[in-house]
């Protein structure tokens, strides 16, 4: 029977995530994708490996690249909901004032109605 390249051939147990990522990208001159594909390994940590032969290395750039990555998406998130809030003030409040002034007009309007029906109406007769 023959034997997957996902077992050492010397002890006949499975291989680590490693020596499996090492033995496919010896063995193959694929590019980073197909790799990644095969060993569903991140892609960024097979281009830093390629680039510097060291796989702990690789993955630790990864993780931390990761971990700014969603610290950054964090700051922009919490961000746009501050700007968000301050756009939802500046609305509350433009409303506020167009509600007052609305009020001011009515309010100005019904003075000018009431002065209207108090004053005595004159009326031009003409001379025939």
């Amino acid at each position: 029977m023959a034997q997957s390249y996902k077992h050492n051939s010397l002890t006949n147990e499975p291989m680590s995530q490693k020596h499996e990522f090492t033995y496919v990208a010896k063995v193959s001159a694929l590019e980073p994708k197909a790799i990644a594909k095969i060993t569903q390994i991140p892609v960024e940590i097979i281009r830093e490996w390629q680039a510097h032969r060291d796989f702990e290395q690789a993955e630790k750039q990864y993780l931390d690249r990761l971990d700014k990555k969603f610290y950054y998406l964090i700051m922009r998130e919490s961000k746009h909901q501050t700007r968000s809030l301050k756009l939802r003030a500046r609305i509350i409040e433009q409303q506020r004032a167009k509600q007052e002034l609305m009020a001011k007009e009515i309010d100005s309007k019904r003075m000018k109605e009431i002065i209207e029906e108090t004053q005595p109406k004159i009326r031009n007769y003409k001379k025939a």
